[in-house]
């Protein structure tokens, strides 16, 4: 006796996320307003132009690694590379300060600042995370104000 073919079962249609997917690469964003602090932006002053390459950090460095944010110096020549990179203060980790390093001589400048000095000079910080604020610390009179006005 022959054996029936199976039923074939349907298969449900994909359901759109809530969020809609891209293939662009993009920072992360936050859907409520946090501090001024924008990651990949380069502020370098007046007359230069800085554009960028991402370091390209193994799987171990992104998992385990929490860096501080490094202060560095960059040296442009005439035609906008970089002459020289400097790490002024490291991360704290060396897995991470190489491909920082490595990618800062990718960087490339333009801009009038360029034609103006043989070789253009800027120091900055790279923010791996939000610098931290110091926390007020209320003086005497505050404290003995808050106390009084709470009786």
């Amino acid at each position: 006796m022959p054996t029936p073919a199976p039923t074939p079962v349907p298969t449900p249609e994909p359901r759109p996320s809530s969020t809609p997917r891209s293939d662009r690469e993009a920072d992360p964003t936050a859907p409520v307003a946090v501090s001024v602090v924008r990651p990949g932006t380069v502020l370098v002053g007046r007359g230069l132009e800085v554009r960028t390459v991402r370091p390209r950090f193994s799987v171990t460095a992104r998992a385990l690694s929490v860096p501080s944010n490094p202060e560095v110096v960059l040296t442009f020549n005439a035609d906008g590379t970089v002459r020289l990179a400097e790490l002024r203060t490291s991360t704290g980790f060396d897995n991470i300060d190489g491909p920082l390093l490595s990618s800062l001589y990718a960087w490339t400048a333009r801009g009038p600042r360029l034609a103006e000095e043989p070789e253009a000079r800027v120091a900055l910080t790279i923010l791996f995370r939000e610098p931290v604020k110091p926390a007020r610390i209320k003086d005497r009179e505050d404290t003995s104000e808050s106390e009084s006005q709470s009786k």
